[in-house]
């Protein structure tokens, strides 16, 4: 989906009283959504600079509705009163009413007026041109960009100096040189000089493939890895010297490994990256969304996640994915990232990811077990239906099935269920929703009943 941000108004109305300061706006994000934060404070304190907004203390706000947003890497706040959360006896209570749990109109509207401002100032505004990304084509490096509307021409720029203007939405950078990172990011001008945000930033390290098979085992240098945020070392954790990573924060965390480019022949039987992790996070550090992901690209705008990695923590394990789905593409690239957003400790305990033996190898033996990307979808028939209802599923393992009411209360639960019949004959007239779980992802259909 055409997402550009999401501003998730969640709870919006408690205020316990000037003890606490005078009123204020907050606002949490992970990662990746930082940016969408920076634009909505610089808004919402331009237009309403009485009622000041902030972050939270507390970095994110676990559960909100701008979760599966950020999951899913779509940029979304949080925007509410649960910096309050503490003060406020009724959250979560039947009294979370009008007068108990909302009780500051005054908030409200100031939230409310923040985010019809930031949404308007978006519609009216320049936003920096869209999916950036450096490949290589032909040997050359290859600069692309989704057009931006009302842009007259675009400013290319390498390692921070101009480096072209144009008119198209892409550029090949003819003077790279090979061996060095290089970071480029492009912004757009409209016809009155006035320029956009800058886009992305993406680097290049080399126009060479990577020659497979390939491995990484870290005894003396990273080569031609590419690693995100500063605190990537070569050193000795729990008996192995490998690539090790340790973040003592209690705000977002973001660690990438990626690979150089290659090409997988047509003629190869079988691909896969494997290698060997060790990693750990505090308990008491619990952002919902902490995981280590195997991601592939074939464009640099898109990275499908091919594995996701949790449990086995405290100790060195060892992953093999395949990658041949991959097979046939002139430009490949792997990238290991772990990441969460939001709450924690400070400098008493480490997040630590520990990657050793990173390999690309033509093998047969991977698996795919931590596999994320499981597509499934049921079909519901007949819509509207008197009662019966004929569930088909796509493929032939249980799915745990709910259906709600309009007001979201539980009607019927199945905790196994394949190709089946519902018999809702006995529910009245009206909306529901039928929603299906495969304990990865979850559908969910609209069904109307008509008598």
């Amino acid at each position: 989906m055409n997402i550009l941000g999401v501003f998730d108004m969640d709870m919006i109305g408690f205020w316990p009283g000037a003890e606490y300061g005078p009123v204020t706006m907050y606002s949490g994000f992970s990662y990746i959504s930082e940016r969408l934060f920076d634009y909505y404070q610089n808004v919402a304190n331009l237009y309403i600079p009485e009622m000041p907004t902030r972050r939270f203390t507390e970095m994110d706000a676990y559960g909100g509705d701008h979760l599966s947003f950020d999951v899913h890497e779509y940029p979304a706040l949080y925007i509410g009163d649960v910096e309050y959360k503490e003060q406020n006896v009724y959250y979560h209570t039947p009294n979370d009413t009008i007068g108990s749990g909302v009780n500051c109109f005054a908030l409200s509207e100031g939230f409310v007026k923040a985010v019809i401002a930031a949404t308007a100032e978006l519609a009216d505004g320049r936003l920096a041109p869209q999916d950036f990304r450096a490949t290589i084509k032909n040997g050359n490096v290859f600069l692309s960009w989704d057009e931006a509307p009302g842009t007259e021409f675009y400013k290319l720029f390498k390692d921070n100096e101009l480096l072209a203007e144009t008119t198209e939405n892409s550029l090949v950078d003819e003077n790279f040189v090979d061996g060095e990172w290089h970071n480029y990011f492009v912004k757009g001008v409209d016809p009155e000089g006035f320029e956009s945000p800058a886009s992305n930033i993406d680097s290049v390290f080399s126009r060479e493939a990577l020659q497979l098979p390939a491995s990484y085992y870290f005894n003396d240098t990273i080569d031609d890895l590419h690693l995100y945020n500063e605190n990537w070392v070569l050193g000795m954790y729990k008996q192995r010297k490998c690539l090790l990573a340790r973040t003592y924060t209690n705000d977002n965390v973001l660690q990438m490994i990626e690979t150089p480019w290659f090409s997988i022949p047509e003629t190869t039987e079988d691909i896969s990256v494997e290698f060997k992790m060790y990693r750990m996070f505090s308990s008491i550090w619990v952002p919902y969304n902490l995981n280590v992901f195997v991601e592939v690209t074939t464009d640099r705008k898109t990275w499908h996640k091919i594995a996701k990695i949790d449990g086995a923590m405290g100790q060195w394990n060892d992953y093999a994915f395949s990658i041949n789905d991959y097979i046939g593409s002139d430009y490949v690239q792997v990238r290991i990232r772990f990441e969460g957003s939001g709450k924690g400790v400070t400098t008493t305990d480490a997040k630590v990811m520990a990657i050793d033996n990173l390999c690309i190898n033509f093998s047969h033996d991977a698996v795919n077990e931590h596999f994320v990307n499981k597509k499934f979808n049921f079909l519901v028939s007949p819509n509207p239906t008197n009662g019966i209802v004929n569930i088909t599923m796509e493929s032939e393992s249980n799915y745990l099935i709910a259906v709600y009411n309009m007001l979201g209360v539980k009607m019927l639960s199945k905790e196994s269920l394949s190709d089946g019949i519902l018999d809702l004959s006995s529910f009245p007239q009206g909306i529901y929703f039928i929603s299906v779980d495969n304990g990865v992802d979850r559908i969910t259909k609209r069904i109307v009943i008509s008598k």
